[in-house]
């Protein structure tokens, strides 16, 4: 074995193969013996790799079986590991940019344009083009952009990834593509763009709060994020999007103090989730809480269950409210659900639209742990003080009095 052979390097994790592990020099010999060392596909369409498209990429560690396994039924035997098959072919980098809308195109060539070595030098749009364009226009592809995401893709047929999976991959890790497409490794500890941090946070306050994101929380919000990275701290999906929504629920807790004494009511997700839990307030006779609707929509913001969750705390604090109709609330059932014929016909002889009578002006119905008999809650509405206010008491009233005077012979 040669001094080189020895020195190999580790940079990926084997994806989805049999075991061991792929090296800068592997996917060198891959991708520069596919052809001689795997079986072709059939396609007969040549792909990027030089190869027919469905030919079976295997990737593994050195060795005659590394990259001429023995196939035996379509699975590869002995140390060498199938990991996919050859997808891309020339003029694929046109077709998958074509086919994105405008906010995809502008992500994957703001990938792209990190990635050491897919681009000639100033050929890449920088974040700012690409904003300026995508504001006004569909963001054109350029041969330069296509020829780009082929050279990803040449990568990806190398180690059976999918295009997608590749561009995050290597943008992410640019020592992977100073090693595949040799290229000077660039100076200093990569990090990701500033404008792409940016274009990242706008995007949740949009969706969130429908805001755009401030100037300096933006900036904030990169700057964490990039000294993680330069001092070599990964961190991980999770821990990056606590990060972002601590930028956000300060941001959402700004807005509902400029609100004051106002009912606070954001657009957004942040609006839909406090809309839902003021309705489930609303139908089960709760007095509405803004502060506790707003502490539990911003909570739900972190994990969508959590939304259910606090309509589940909700309804169980109806239970205690209204007591008689536990078991139904129970079953998923509002208040409003169990006491619509009550409340049809407090409606009715109070001369009201049933909508406008409340869940919460129902209270009335209860005598005790049970619930009163629709015919004696008719009779005390009957005897109610609020009775006496309408039509239908005065038409009455007047009619017994006429009666009374004729009896007596009075006109």
């Amino acid at each position: 074995m040669s001094e080189t052979k020895k020195k190999k390097t580790e940079i990926v994790n084997n994806p989805g193969g049999r075991g061991g592990y792929t090296t800068s020099q592997d996917v060198s010999d891959a991708d520069k013996n596919t052809g001689e060392t795997v079986p072709t596909g059939d396609s007969g369409k040549r792909g990027l790799t030089g190869v027919p498209v469905g030919t079976p990429i295997f990737v593994g560690q050195e060795g005659p079986s590394a990259t001429s396994p023995e196939v035996v039924g379509g699975e590869a035997t002995g140390p060498g590991a199938v990991t996919g098959i050859t997808k891309y072919a020339p003029g694929d980098g046109m077709k998958y940019l074509g086919q994105m809308d405008n906010n995809q195109r502008s992500r994957y060539l703001a990938l792209l344009s990190q990635i050491p070595g897919v681009y000639p030098k100033d050929a890449a749009y920088s974040k700012k083009e690409l904003q300026a364009i995508a504001a006004t226009q569909y963001i054109p592809i350029r041969d330069v952009d296509a020829k780009a995401l082929e050279n990803v893709m040449r990568y990806a047929d190398t180690l059976g990834l999918t295009f997608e999976d590749a561009v995050d991959r290597l943008s992410a890790q640019p020592a992977l593509a100073v090693s595949f497409f040799n290229v000077k490794a660039p100076k200093g500890k990569a990090v990701t763009s500033t404008e792409s941090l940016i274009a990242e946070i706008n995007d949740k306050f949009q969706n969130t709060l429908d805001v755009n994101v401030p100037g300096d929380i933006a900036k904030k919000y990169a700057s964490e994020i990039q000294a993680s990275q330069r001092a070599d701290r990964p961190l991980s999906a999770q821990e990056r999007e606590n990060i972002l929504l601590k930028y956000l629920e300060n941001a959402a807790d700004d807005l509902a103090k400029q609100a004051g004494d106002a009912e606070f009511q954001p657009r957004g997700v942040l609006g839909e989730y406090i809309t839902d839990l003021r309705r489930e307030y609303f139908e089960n006779g709760l007095p509405i809480d803004e502060n506790r609707i707003y502490r539990m929509a911003v909570k739900s913001l972190r994990d969508p269950q959590e939304l259910d969750n606090n309509k589940q705390r909700i309804r169980q604090r109806a239970e205690l409210v209204f007591p008689p109709l536990k078991e139904y609330i129970a079953r998923g059932e509002s208040v409003r659900d169990v006491l619509s014929p009550y409340m049809k016909l407090k409606a009715n002889i109070f001369e009201m639209n049933d909508a406008d009578i409340k869940p919460s002006d129902m209270y009335d119905v209860m005598e005790g742990d049970k619930l009163k008999n629709i015919n004696d809650y008719k009779m005390s509405l009957y005897r109610s003080p609020e009775y006496k206010k309408t039509n239908a008491y005065f038409e009455r009233q007047l009619s017994d009095t006429r009666g009374l005077l004729n009896y007596l012979g009075i006109e």
